[in-house]
């Protein structure tokens, strides 16, 4: 059995990985970092994210789940996190990343407001870079057949990228990425991703295209120059009509 985000539990086999710690939980999945081990001693540090098990019987989310694995699989970029495998452990899908140590930009905007300071200007233009380096490989990506499939993230936010302590700044979670063209169904009806860094489209369910990822990295380079939130207010109906009206 899987254990929460809220729990404290001794490590646990999930298929070929022994998850020892849960490190964040989402509407769709849950995030751990593990262990696999092989032979003569091998061992690996990984990051494991599996769907929650009360979702597993929705075919529209398995069908989410299952195309990230396959969009992750495809993508080789240094700004972006890799996938390392994908399997199905007791009607459990879910994916195995790289390791990443290091502060999302949510937690590394904390640590440097708590001691009262701000980003150097210089770190905050170099993580945009990259970050945005990662984003037009994405929405440029062709795939081993030559066809141009122009991948939207959708949920750019500082949850979602990760400035590792080599200096590797590095995009997560393409689990609402749209591949323009190939979808049947529209996940932002059910999208709960941060609504304070979508684009005035998003939020009025109009057609969009990668401009909505360019929005919302906007959103974030000003956020880590300034310090302060753009758009985000006491309630989501305000941030909402704040995003809307931009």
């Amino acid at each position: 059995m899987l254990f929460s985000a809220a729990a404290s539990e001794s490590p646990i086999q999930f298929g070929p990985y022994l998850l020892t710690e849960c490190v964040g939980q989402g509407g769709m999945a849950v995030v751990y970092k593990a262990t696999r081990h092989g032979p003569s001693g091998f061992s690996k540090t990984v990051v494991v994210k599996a769907m929650l098990p009360t979702l597993t019987s929705q075919r529209e989310f398995v069908a989410m789940f299952s195309g990230e694995a396959r969009l992750m699989a495809q993508l080789a970029h240094p700004n972006i996190v890799q996938v390392h495998d994908f399997g199905v452990v007791d009607g459990i899908p879910y994916l195995a990343m790289e390791y990443l140590p290091g502060r999302n930009l949510s937690q590394l905007r904390a640590a440097v407001a708590a001691r009262g300071q701000r980003l150097p200007v210089g770190c905050a233009l170099a993580i945009a870079r990259d970050m945005c380096a990662g984003l037009g490989y994405a929405h440029e990506f062709v795939d081993g057949d030559g066809k141009r499939r122009q991948i939207i993230h959708r949920d750019v936010s500082p949850s979602n990228v990760m400035v590792c302590r080599d200096g590797m700044v590095k995009l997560l979670d393409f689990g609402v990425a749209k591949i323009v063209g190939e979808f049947d169904y529209d996940v932002t009806q059910s999208f709960k991703g941060k609504y304070a860094y979508m684009a005035p489209e998003q939020v009025n369910h109009q057609p969009i295209d990668r401009r909505v990822d360019v929005f919302a990295a906007g959103i974030v380079l000003h956020e880590l120059l300034t310090g302060k939130r753009l758009f985000a207010a006491q309630t989501e109906l305000e941030t909402l009509q704040r995003v809307s009206a931009a």
